[in-house]
């Protein structure tokens, strides 16, 4: 070979990878996508936008998020030039596109008619207001346009805008593009393409200048993008990392807000895959020269040592793409074209950090290795010169990153150990970068993958053994790996033998172990969760034996729709497959798998039982931190390779792929061939075990426990549907996230629809045609509330049922489902709030439910038979709805205008009155009323739902109106008969003539008497005299109690009070009565004739009595003559 070669003449880097995009100035430039790699990932990106666009009601204003390097602002340039007016240059540029995603591109650039190409309005940010940034886009991309009259106008409009700092007022931003779309549309452009590439440098001065630095110019132009129809534009900005994540976490609210505007972009997630950054670089290297025949040899060597050693590929790598792609990347070596992605990706930054690697002239970088004159050797690129380039160029920036922190550790050894070797340091600088990779990606520094990627293949673990003798390097057991010493006064391989065997004499059997440290998961049921829209999953439990308690636990899973139990045997046999088969049997909830090899996993699980004892058992450790981290990273890798076991452990297929795992459910192996098979295992299981289960597919509301977003839209969903409910959509106006629960919970199901008939909407039960199942769970509603028994049942119950198998309704779902149930059958159905019934449902009501299910029960009737024949009766009579809830309301109203004393009193002869009045005061249910609580009272058996009893509605009705007539007429009868009482015990007749004479006495009597006693009576049958000779007055001074609140004992005490009060007022008026009563001229000389026939008699018993008993007696007469 000759000397003079150098490396240089056999390969160089393509030159557009040899420096950075600026969007503002290579977008026109059309050598820029000369070479442009098209990415599954670019080309998924496109489809999207493109899909945006072209969709009516489409998503226009798009988030490009990706971390530094990953290509975002290249994939900028290449959407201006496939959009671009010049068909010539979007023609070249797509030709490296699918056909496919061509032809959907051209319709993008012929949206508007015989109007082609959008035009861009590219900026690149800085650090300043976005606002002036757009105006300073807009004018530039005018200045580009044909100067027509309109133009030039528009462009000295933007200058002072500029100039004037217009651009504070964020309308103005839309009012200039709204007029440069017009200008747009005269020069025949069929759209805008508005591109803020580093768009987060605007959001770190918006986070400095909260006044300038407006962001929600955002969300106005997103919002502005989605409603142009006629002239598309199609917004993209492009980002590090997501709106609210430039914002310290502290500032909460602000942090929201700016979330607010990030969810007007539909995100569009920009980073390549390691498969796609390694066929990057190998494009980007070009070949100038044939390699050498021995330099082909030795590259056919290494992959054929990768390839035997297993070396872990990128996934969808084939090893035949891997050997072309090794091929180009001469003189990388394969395995740092394995490393590379995921070290720069670690390090630095992703694909700009590997080109700038490519294109860079430092110490011990690419192009310095290339000037390098060939050698005999194998002239590559190996991972220890990695090593070198990084330490050599970035050694103090390598200082501040936590996990590149082992490379200068490593430095130190190297540093520290002057009589290593050449190929003994190699070993250790791979070793360190591989201990960097192992953290991010399947590249571990085992002696296979070290014996590909060093330079002496025959001596590497001759070497290894010794680097770990030296406590240069340390082993791990657990996958295998070496890694750099780094110091410590713990020897971590002593604790373990020691806690190994410390846990074999405790006597802490290998299974206890295993099931101890395996990890607790759960397993889905895919294609069931995604089928009904519910999310179901099994619990994974580990057990040893299938014992009672086992088996009680297991078919107790919660939350679960099942229980996986895998059994872990110490040997597996005949009859354990037999009893399994047995113990499944009749379980539909129970699934048992038996792996059939886990020697593997228990010796990784015995390992980390020891690693956990080391922990727990080593004071050393407290002061040791370096030890502290071995072990630490030693438990990661334990739990991970657990994990990594774990995912063959069940894997129906045979071995090495899978674990011959056994599936038994129901009594019978499953025999499942892959894992793919055991998925749908899970899911027809569901299947069966929730038959009956809705297919109700929204996020919000379709699970257990709901946010506190998706409770408010819940609150405000029940609200329209008690008060708009014979309108379309429930009057849902615009997309809040309400509308999306009402289209898939009752739009969807049929609940909610048009009737043409009354020609509005309205709620029934969901049609059984209705693919998404909701009918058994309506069904199982009526029959719980509709039973033959009036009952009540609590709502916490009824959700519980409907949630239990085989319906499995999530909690969510379940008071949009009652409201619709309710207000279908409200005149059958009576709710209670703390049993109390609520007769006018109101939205608060509806708003505590969802909330408090538990305050909540509800009882029905159905009207049918006798039970509509006696509400029907009662509404004409009563002049009331023919529903339940009205005519009993109806009747309260009749039993609350009773005189209270009617309400209170037992004296009433029927006792049947009684008990039917007592039923009414008691009653708590309408329904129980009607139907039940006073046919009883009647002495009829209950009106039952179906029933057809003409004669028994008849006598309940006959009772009903005897009873309501008693009761009305009672108080005044009460009133007639101790006033009677009354005028009897004062000496007057007991008739209406009686009480205006007894009034006749008292206007006589009051004022010229004045007794404790009496006097007030008097008072109260003269205020009576003004009422219309009303006796309650006088009646309740006797009683000493208002008429109004005579108990039974007041009725009955009445009498000797009135005794009492009469014997008084006879007295009283004995002594008193009036003597000059007024009496007419012919009275007169009728009184003046009798006086004298009666003078000479009275003298003449004056004379033989005292003049006291001769008035007395003459009193009497007098009395008896007036009772006549």
């Amino acid at each position: 070979m000759a000397k003079a070669l150098k490396r240089s003449q056999y390969t160089s880097v393509a030159p557009r990878f040899q420096r950075s995009i600026n969007l503002n100035n290579d977008w026109h430039n059309s050598g820029t996508s000369s070479g442009y790699i098209l990415t599954p990932n670019v080309a998924s990106s496109l489809e999207r936008l493109s899909q945006g666009v072209l969709s009516k009601n489409g998503q226009r204003a798009f988030a490009l998020t990706g971390p530094f390097g990953t290509g975002k602002s290249a994939f900028a340039v290449f959407l201006c030039q496939l959009l671009s007016k010049d068909s010539k240059q979007a023609a070249r540029t797509a030709k490296m596109l699918s056909s496919d995603l061509r032809s959907q591109l051209n319709n993008v650039r012929k949206t508007a008619g015989k109007r082609e190409g959008f035009l861009p309005i590219p900026v690149t940010a800085r650090r300043r207001p976005v606002a002036q940034l757009l105006l300073e886009g807009m004018l530039t991309t005018l200045s580009k346009l044909k100067q027509l009259k309109s133009v030039r106008k528009l462009y000295l409009s933007l200058e002072v805008a500029l100039k004037g700092n217009a651009w504070r007022d964020t309308a103005s931003i839309l009012e200039f593009l709204s007029a440069l779309t017009k200008e747009a549309e005269k020069q025949d452009f069929a759209g805008i393409l508005l591109l803020v590439d580093e768009a987060g440098k605007t959001l770190e001065y918006a986070l400095q200048d909260r006044g300038g630095g407006d962001v929600y110019i955002f969300q106005e132009l997103a919002e502005y993008a989605n409603r142009q129809s006629k002239t598309p534009l199609l917004f993209l900005i492009t980002l590090h990392q997501m709106f609210d994540d430039y914002v310290d976490l502290s500032d909460r609210t602000l942090r929201n807000e700016w979330n607010k505007v990030q969810e007007r972009f539909q995100p569009v997630q920009f980073s390549e895959s390691a498969a796609t950054t390694m066929q990057m670089v190998a494009s980007a290297l070009k070949p100038s020269a044939p390699l050498p025949l021995s330099v082909s040899d030795v590259i056919d060597e290494s992959l054929n040592q990768i390839k035997n050693g297993a070396m872990p590929l990128p996934l969808g790598v084939e090893f035949s793409d891997f050997k072309e792609m090794a091929r180009n990347a001469w003189p990388l070596h394969p395995s740092v074209l394995l490393a590379i992605p995921h070290l720069f990706r670690r390090l630095a930054q992703n694909e700009r950090s590997i080109f700038s690697y490519l294109t860079s002239s430092e110490p011990f970088g690419f192009q310095d290795y290339l000037d390098q004159s060939m050698c005999e050797g194998d002239n590559f690129i190996r991972l220890h010169h990695i090593y070198a380039y990084l330490l050599s160029n970035f050694e103090a920036g390598l200082a501040r990153l936590p996990h590149a922190k082992r490379l200068l550790e490593a430095n130190d050894i190297i540093n520290s150990r002057q009589h290593l070797t050449a190929f003994q340091l190699e070993l250790v600088q791979s070793v360190a970068l591989l201990n960097v990779l192992s953290e991010i990606c399947p590249l571990r520094a085992t002696p296979q993958t070290l014996a590909c990627a060093t330079s002496n293949f025959a001596t590497v673990e001759q070497e290894l053994e010794i680097l770990r003798q030296q406590s240069v390097l340390t082993y791990r057991r657990l996958d295998g790996s070496y890694r750099v010493w780094e110091g410590s006064d713990v020897d971590i391989e002593a604790r373990i033998n020691e806690g190994r065997r410390k846990l074999q004499m405790e006597g802490t059997s290998p299974l206890e172990t295993l099931c101890n440290y395996l990890p607790k998961r759960t397993l889905v049921a895919r294609r069931h969760s995604l089928k009904t829209g519910v999310h179901r999953y099994f619990n994974l439990i580990y057990t040893e034996n299938l014992g009672a308690k086992v088996l009680e636990d297991a078919e107790s899973p919660e939350e679960a729709a099942g229980t996986i139990l895998v059994l872990l045997p110490q040997t597996r046999s005949k009859a354990l497959e037999a009893k399994a088969k047995e113990k499944t049997k009749g379980r539909q909830r129970l699934i048992l798998a038996l792996p059939r090899q886990i020697d593997a996993l228990r010796g990784v699980v015995e390992e980390v039982a020891c690693l956990r004892w080391v922990e727990e058992n080593t004071e050393e450790l407290r002061d040791d931190r370096i030890a502290r981290r071995e072990l630490s990273l030693r438990l990661v890798m334990g739990e991970q390779h657990i994990a990594q076991l774990m995912q063959t452990l069940l894997d129906p297929r045979p071995a090495p792929v899978g674990n011959s795992c056994q599936w038994i459910w129901n009594g019978a192996d499953q025999r499942p061939q892959r894992p793919v098979d055991v998925a749908r295992l899970f899911s027809s299981v569901c299947d069966q075990i929730y038959s009956k289960s809705p297919f109700v597919r929204n996020e919000l509301v379709v699970r257990k426990k709901i946010s506190g977003a998706a409770s408010s839209a819940r609150r405000r969903l029940l609200e329209r549907m008690l008060v708009r409910s014979t309108e379309e959509g429930l009057g849902i106006e615009g997309y809040p996230p309400e509308r999306s629960v009402y289209e898939s919970v009752l739009l969807a199901t049929g609940i909610h629809y048009y009737d043409p008939d009354s020609g509005k909407w309205g709620f029934r039960a969901p049609p059984k045609s209705n693919y998404r199942n909701l009918r058994f769970c309506w069904d199982l509603m009526e029959q719980i509330v509709f039973s033959d028994q009036i009952q009540r049942v609590e709502l916490v119950d009824l959700f519980r049922k409907l949630a239990e198998v085989p319906y499995g309704l999530p909690d969510g779902v379940h008071p949009i489902l009652f409201a619709a149930f309710y207000l279908l059958y409200q005149d059958e159905l009576f709710l209670y709030r703390e049993n109390t019934f609520v007769p006018d449902v109101q939205a608060a009501h509806l708003e505590l439910l969802q909330r408090r299910p538990d305050l909540f029960s509800v009882s029905g009737a159905r009207l049918n038979g006798t039970r509509k024949a006696v509400v029907d009766r009662l509404a004409k009579g009563l002049k009331q709805p023919a529903k339940t809830a009205s005519v009993v309301r109806a009747l309260y109203r009749v039993l609350n205008n009773l005189h209270p004393v009617t309400l209170k009193t037992t004296q009433i002869k029927d006792t049947a009155v009684v008990e039917m009045r007592d039923c009414l005061l008691q009653a708590a249910s309408p329904e129980e009323l009607l139907f039940i609580d006073l046919p009883r009272c009647f002495g009829l058996a209950p009106f039952m739902q179906g029933e057809n009893r003409k004669k028994d509605m008849d006598r309940f009705f006959d009772h009903l109106n005897n009873s309501l007539s008693t009761l009305s007429s009672h108080a005044r009868e009460l009133l007639q008969k101790n006033r009677n009482l009354l005028l009897g015990k004062c000496g007057s007749s007991r008739n209406t003539n009686g009480w205006h004479e007894l009034e006749r006495r008292a206007a006589w009597l009051a004022p010229r008497i004045k007794h404790d006693v009496l006097t007030p009576f008097l008072n109260c049958v003269n205020n009576g005299t003004a009422d219309g000779g009303n006796a309650q007055p006088a009646l309740s001074l006797v009683a000493n109690r208002p008429f109004e609140q005579w108990t039974d004992m007041d009725i009955q005490s009445f009498e000797g009070l009135a005794e009492s009060m009469g014997e008084l007022f006879r007295q009283t008026w004995h002594n008193y009565g009036d003597t000059g009563l007024e009496l007419t001229a012919i009275e007169m000389k009728q009184k003046d004739a009798l006086r004298k026939k009666l003078e000479p008699q009275l003298k003449k018993l004056g004379s033989k009595s005292s003049p006291r008993v001769l008035a007395a007696a003459l009193r009497e007469l007098l009395d008896q003559i007036e009772l006549d």
